[in-house]
């Protein structure tokens, strides 16, 4: 017991003479670890930042999941790099704010029975994306128009980056209506040059087949509405007006779609059946399969493709469904139907279909399904834009501007997992065709998908804070190596994930 009591005794005196000696102590400790400036610094190298300008469609502006809304728009990839450039000396990036929390979710809404959805969010019930009408209609952006850096519009394509009008009310798009210097005579370009840019970036041209994919592969190709001339003679002029004082830029290609989560999120056998479900829709269908059996021995068609078109179902976990196929071939009074197969790519949007019948009693329409040679339209018209903007670039930088090309491509192979045989037919390089899905940042894996661990918003399209993320780095790494700057890069995984909740 002494023992403990002198044991307390010391503790006591050490206690009270070192609160004696607090400040002095405290003082003494401060001069010899001085707090640690930890603010990112950068340079800019021999590019002048002081009014960087973005041009592109919804990726640029900042949509994700199936709305332009606050929290999306701050987390554009373009916000981030300006961002980061103001460590090494750039000016402020205004962007045409939305002033929205959830903003506008077309996919989700119904403005004839008067419900409004916001920005979609991961469902864990079902699971998958879910929207509630908490979202608002878009209005006038009430800022100052001639002070806008970012010029980003959701659904704009290449021909419509210099097309006067294209905010026009009531027919233009929008999301241009509402930040239009003009709205009746703007075009994208003209007020974003009207700004004096001193660098800029451009992402422009996936809206060209995107559309396309997101149809169905319905109406003409890609390549049929904007071939390759076209495509370069568009971009060459953007570019050429772009850089004609002088001016710095970044553009970057365009990115595989055909891989997106809404191409790969359902599988072509995605409906449970059971065999008494099974034995009905057999003789729902009986009457088209003795028409195919008249076309084979008519000669109509071979045996390979009587036995593609025959429908017939039997007890499964997950059963191919009936889609309608145009370019089987044309029977006359007998439809076109099929069998989903292992090659079609299903879209996000028939999974509420399939809860109508749609692919059982009604089969699916050609918005549902993306067909092998529809697919192959998407990704050779990727591949031949891509291949213009890489030429185009090369010509204008060998007449004198100074345009840096960044290639997204190789980081997609490596988030896919895709594999060299995969990636070569998706005209995709294969250097870092590893196999394994998702990236990996700082020694975490996230996955290219809107789970809560990927880099994809939930509208299956955009990319999430993390993605975009991603992109920006890829664009800072350009820069940095190309103009002799230190802009940091974005920490990737302090950026938010896909929302789990309506609010």
């Amino acid at each position: 017991m002494k023992r403990i009591f002198n044991y307390i005794i010391s503790a006591t005196l050490i206690f009270a003479l070192a609160s004696c000696n607090e400040d002095e102590v405290l003082s003494s400790w401060v001069e010899q670890n001085p707090e640690v400036d930890t603010t990112p610094t950068g340079e800019a190298g021999t590019l002048d930042l002081s009014n960087y300008v973005a041009i592109g469609n919804s990726l640029t502006a900042g949509y994700m999941d199936g709305a332009l809304y606050d929290a999306g728009q701050s987390a554009s990839y373009v916000n981030q790099l300006a961002t980061q450039m103001q460590f090494a000396g750039a000016g402020a990036f205004n962007q045409p704010d939305i002033n929205s929390i959830y903003g506008f979710n077309g996919t989700f809404s119904d403005l004839d029975k008067e419900i409004i959805a916001g920005r979609s969010y991961l469902d864990l019930s079902i699971p998958g994306p879910n929207a509630g009408a908490n979202g608002e209609l878009l209005t006038a952006y009430s800022g100052d128009k001639s002070a806008l850096n970012n010029f980003g519009v959701p659904g704009m394509t290449l021909l419509q980056t210099n097309l006067s009008g294209f905010g026009f009310p009531d027919v233009g798009n929008p999301y241009f209506t509402r930040f239009a210097a003009n709205p009746n005579t703007s075009s994208v370009l003209g007020d974003a040059l009207a700004t004096n840019p001193s660098f800029f970036s451009l992402w422009i041209g996936a809206n060209d087949y995107l559309g396309y994919a997101i149809s169905g592969g319905q109406g003409d190709t890609p390549l049929a509405t904007l071939d390759a001339d076209a495509f370069g003679a568009e971009l060459c002029s953007i570019l050429t007006q772009l850089t004609a004082d002088g001016d710095e830029g970044v553009i970057l290609d365009l990115p595989p779609v055909v891989t997106l989560p809404l191409f790969q999120a359902v599988p072509y056998n995605a409906i449970p059946m059971d065999q008494t479900s099974a034995d009905a829709l057999n003789s729902a269908y009986t009457t088209y399969n003795g028409g195919l059996a008249q076309a084979l021995s008519g000669m109509l068609i071979d045996q390979a493709e009587h036995d593609r078109r025959t429908i017939s179902f039997s007890a499964s976990a997950g059963s191919a469904f009936v889609i309608e196929d145009d370019e089987l071939t044309n029977l006359g009074g007998l439809p076109s139907y099929r069998l989903s197969e292992p090659t079609d790519l299903v879209l996000l949007s028939a999974v509420p279909a399939f809860s109508a019948g749609v692919g059982t009693s009604i089969p699916a329409g050609d918005q549902y399904i993306l067909t092998v040679a529809e697919q192959t339209a998407i990704v050779t018209a990727r591949a031949t834009y891509n291949a213009v903007i890489e030429v185009t670039v090369s010509a204008l930088n060998g007449a004198g501007a100074d345009i840096a090309l960044v290639t997204v491509q190789p980081t997609f192979v490596d988030a896919l997992g895709l594999d060299a045989e995969t990636a070569t037919a998706l005209a995709l390089p294969t250097d870092d065709a590893d196999g394994v899905s998702g990236i990996e940042i700082n020694g975490i894996t996230l996955s290219p998908d809107f789970t809560p661990n990927g880099i994809m918003s939930t509208d299956a399209v955009h990319p999430n804070a993390r993605g975009s993320a991603i992109v920006t780095n890829l664009i800072i790494d350009v820069i940095n190596e190309r103009w002799d700057a230190s802009i940091p890069n974005v920490d990737v995984l302090t950026q938010l994930g896909v929302p789990l909740s309506e609010n």
